[in-house]
């Protein structure tokens, strides 16, 4: 049955009302699970990173992020770039000279430009550009004096002034970016003021911006060289710090490997052996911090290995985004220092389990923008982890579950509880006072008297808090309570009291003491039915609202005649809530509705950010910043002020959804939201769950046409690196492309959302799964504009986008047209002239003829009179004859051609 859970949870709760006078006890200490947003947690996560399918990554040496979020990691098994998703490695390729010189890596950094610089062992420096791919070779030449002093590179870093250290076998160098040659720094026996060691294994630029050394190998060398170096960078003068036999604040061995410097500006210092110090940078004085058998928990760093005692010493020094400081060794596993108590804890685990570190060895740590704390493994292990656990804090109650608070104006916080009863906290004494049993719903009247519903009936505290009144139903007064377990309490502007019972709706008279009984299932008997009012409600337009359980609905009232309508019959309704602009939102077991004036009718709330409904609502507040805050068995899901996008608040935050107890959300007087739960509640600041927390970065990672990867080129699409472009422009025929596209936060990658559209093309977002892949076919010729947005674990959200421009074909031009239609246009004309020319011509030709045929009518006539007044005369007879006999033939010519054309 849908409501099996809660009409359960209600009779238990309901088998134990005994009500009793009010009374004061002694306070009760309540326990006190946690009070703090973010709690370092007790037992922290390690989760490990898995290798690209195929590969391994032999140790991880080093670990970067660059500007666009990814996280680079160089290893002995070459360089691995990854976005919390995919890994993509770069490897030495013989035939390509542009590639890795070598797999086996040993040490990364970064500079402002995005430029990687790699250390290598025995093959130099390397540069890389990521935006082009190419690596650039930094070698060792006997010949050249300027070169790198020696191909064995232990350790790189740029300063905050952007110029490159390289400590190397042979010691210091400093790369002139100007004239691309290197400024070296070797120890001179004969000079203190030059370096302790040419073995330099760290570099380190503390907040003065002071460049620290530390050399001397482990694994190779003499047992005794090496030491801590201080460098002025304006003499070129070294300050050697050594080990001192007789000084107990020297250095207690040379091996010199991790150097740190914490946010209070304590510097630390790791060596070989029991090797943990921090400095007093003033007076060059070192103290030790040794291992205590009999005090484990003190500082320190771990017990040294037995079996690998000569080589084992601090690989890393390390400050996390919660202040706790990590202590890492090459043989011993690893310490985790909390600077609030003092103490520390061990990780090592030789056994594979999941959250465990599961490794003895540590070489390098991390910390990415979000404050992941990333370490590696001499074997090649990856683990990230979240340094201070983000929860919502939570309360344990000796009281069982809670129902209802009430804050007054003095600041005591009252809750009515399962089993105490009302209890109230007095912050300013301490003390707690209990006053009844089994307690539902406290509030406080307009005349500040405070109104509490228990299970054997309503009682009226008045303003002394001395005397109750006390109201029950009476089987024989219809005008009494209709039942004596009273759910809900609620005054409207009317000052009129409402109470929800297990039997209908009452309304209290309060002159008269009497009550007015509104059923809504007047066939229903069942005490556990339709008819128990769970919520009541009053909306901006003077409405009453109740909602009902066991699939009653929600029912708008008539006071006047007592008629109601009913709305979502069917649903169990839990609570009912109106936010700050009006809007009547009510929950229940089928999920969140809001109500829609204009139709007349509640809406499902579906989350628009996972496009999926709310399975139940059993509590609603609302914050100070406008976010709606819903009570639901998955955790506490918070809908902001827009009311599309949700963050919810789950298991992830020490949330357990399943056992809130329903309509019992709060909202303090200073905005401290409280929300009832089975064995306690919890109660928190909303302003600061997401207090220093910072959104995903979204990322552009590739651009194909056709599905060919697109790269830079001043000739193609891409002009410059695509993180850098912020418009792409196609030709007609590259209306095939799609776009690669993640949003980095490692905080835990696979909660994290993302969703594209393409403006002026798509009518919605597209939500993407595993394949961060946007692909488009065929888009006609426009303008558009590609858009990603997407949240992280904590429900931040980001947005990026690209403008893309696709142009016409040339002949769909507006010139192009124009020109078609000029030209087509003078054609026409001028074939309408050659037409009315050559027509005026035939009849101009044919007028000639006519007047020529004519002509020779004319003289045939003339030449026939002649030969009639001639007659008399044959040789002008025969002369006429020959004449008449030449024009008639002219004359039949002429008429020929006048009929042929």
């Amino acid at each position: 049955m849908k409501d099996s859970k809660y009409i359960t949870a209600f009779i238990i709760q309901i088998s134990i009302c005994i009500i009793c006078l009010a009374q004061e006890e002694k306070p009760n200490n309540q326990k006190k699970v946690t009070s703090s947003l973010y709690e370092r947690p007790q037992s922290i996560f390690f989760n490990k990173v898995p290798p690209p399918e195929g590969k391994q990554f032999g140790q991880i040496s080093g670990m970067v992020q660059d500007n666009q979020g990814y996280m680079w990691f160089a290893t002995k098994k070459g360089l691995f770039r990854y976005d919390g998703y995919h890994m993509t490695s770069y490897k030495h390729n013989p035939a390509d000279s542009n590639s890795l010189i070598t797999d086996a890596l040993e040490a990364i950094c970064i500079d402002a430009a995005g430029i990687l610089w790699i250390a290598t062992f025995e093959k130099g420096l390397e540069r890389f550009d990521p935006a082009t791919g190419i690596f650039k070779h930094f070698r060792h030449d006997p010949k050249d004096a300027a070169s790198l002093s020696s191909n064995v590179v232990r350790a790189v870093l740029v300063d905050r002034e952007g110029t490159l250290w390289v400590g190397t076998s042979e010691g210091l160098d400093c790369y002139d970016t100007k004239t691309g040659k290197f400024i070296h720094y070797p120890h001179q026996p004969d000079d203190t003021t030059s370096l302790s060691c040419n073995a330099v294994v760290a570099l380190f630029e503390d907040r003065q911006g002071i460049l620290w050394i530390g050399t001397g190998s482990v694994y190779a060398g003499k047992e005794d060289e090496g030491g801590l170096n201080r460098l002025d960078k304006k003499t070129g003068k070294f300050t050697r710090y050594l080990h001192d036999p007789k000084n107990p604040h020297s250095l207690i061995n040379n091996k010199v490997r991790a150097i740190s410097e914490d946010r209070k500006g304590n510097f630390w210092i790791g060596t070989a052996g029991d090797g943990l110090h921090t400095m007093d940078r003033r007076n060059g004085k070192f103290y030790r911090h040794l291992f205590d058998p009999l005090h484990p928990e003190k500082l320190s760093r771990p017990s040294i290995h037995k079996l690998f005692g000569e080589y084992d010493h601090i690989t890393f020094i390390k400050e996390d985004a919660s202040g706790a400081v990590w202590i890492g060794t090459s043989e011993s596993g690893m310490n985790y220092f909390d600077p609030e108590t003092r103490k520390i804890i061990h990780y090592e685990s030789e056994k594979d389990t999941v959250g465990a570190f599961t490794s003895r060895t540590c070489w390098s740590a991390y910390t990415s923008r979000e404050g992941m704390l990333w370490i590696s493994t001499l074997h090649g292990e990856l683990f990230r982890t979240n340094p201070y656990k983000r929860n919502i804090p939570f309360f344990q109650s000796s009281e069982g579950a809670v129902y209802t608070f009430y804050e007054d104006a003095e600041g005591s916080l009252w809750k009515g509880t399962e089993k105490g009863g009302v209890i109230q906290n007095d912050p300013r004494k301490g003390n707690l006072k209990r006053f009844t049993n089994d307690l539902f719903d406290l509030k406080e009247d307009h005349q500040g008297n405070i109104w509490i519903g228990t299970s054997d009936g309503l009682l009226l505290l008045d303003k002394n808090r001395k005397t109750f009144i006390h109201y029950r139903h009476n089987p024989k007064i219809s005008s009494s309570l209709s039942s004596d377990i009273i759910r809900n309490i609620y005054e409207d502007t009317k000052t009129n009291l409402w109470i929800g019972t297990t039997r209908g709706l009452n309304r209290l008279n309060r002159k008269t003491g009497s009550f007015t009984l509104f059923l809504f299932y007047p066939e229903d008997t069942t005490w556990l039915g339709p008819n128990l009012i769970t919520s009541v409600l009053e909306d901006r337009q003077g409405q009453i609202w109740a909602g009902c359980f066991s699939q009653g609905g929600i029912h708008l009232l008539n006071p006047v005649n007592g008629k109601s309508k009913t709305f979502l019959k069917g649903i169990s309704i839990f609570c009912i809530y109106v936010d700050a602009n009006g809007t009547l939102w009510t929950g229940g077991d089928n999920g969140l509705f809001h109500y829609n004036r204009k139709s007349n009718t509640f809406e499902k709330f579906v989350d628009p950010s996972l496009n999926t409904e709310i399975n139940t609502a059993s509590s609603i507040i609302e914050d100070n910043q406008g976010n709606l805050w819903i009570g639901t068995t998955e955790g506490l899901l918070k809908i902001n002020p827009k009311r599309n996008q949700t963050i919810l608040y789950g298991k992830q935050y020490g949330v357990d959804g399943n056992n809130l107890t329903f309509s019992s959300a709060y909202k303090g007087r200073k905005g401290k939201l409280y929300f009832g739960h089975e064995q306690g509640y919890y109660a928190f600041y909303p302003d600061l769950l997401t207090k220093g927390l910072q959104p995903p970065e979204i990322l552009f990672s590739g651009f194909r046409l056709s599905d060919r990867m697109v790269q830079p080129d001043k000739k193609g699409p891409l002009k410059e690196p695509l993180f850098l472009v912020k418009k792409i422009r196609l030709h007609h025929n590259q209306n095939i492309f799609s776009f690669d596209f993640a949003a980095i936060d490692y905080t835990n990658p696979g909660n994290n959302r993302h969703y594209f559209m393409l403006e002026n093309y798509d009518k919605s977002w597209n939500r993407v799964e595993s394949d961060r892949k946007a692909i488009y076919f065929n888009v006609p010729p426009g303008r558009y504009v590609f858009r990603v947005k997407a949240s992280n674990n904590d429900g931040l959200w980001a947005e990026k986008s690209i403008d893309i421009i696709i142009t016409p074909p040339w002949w769909s031009n507006w010139w192009f047209r124009t020109a078609a239609v000029i030209a087509a246009v003078s054609l026409l004309y001028a074939f309408i002239r050659w037409h009315m020319h050559q027509k005026f011509g035939l009849q101009l030709e044919r007028s000639e003829k006519e007047k020529q045929l004519a002509e020779l009518k004319h003289k045939t006539s003339e030449l026939e009179m002649q030969a009639l007044r001639a007659q008399m005369n044959p040789h002008f007879i025969f002369n006429s004859l020959n004449s008449i006999n030449r024009f008639i033939l002219q004359n039949n010519r002429a008429q020929a051609s006048v009929y042929l054309t």
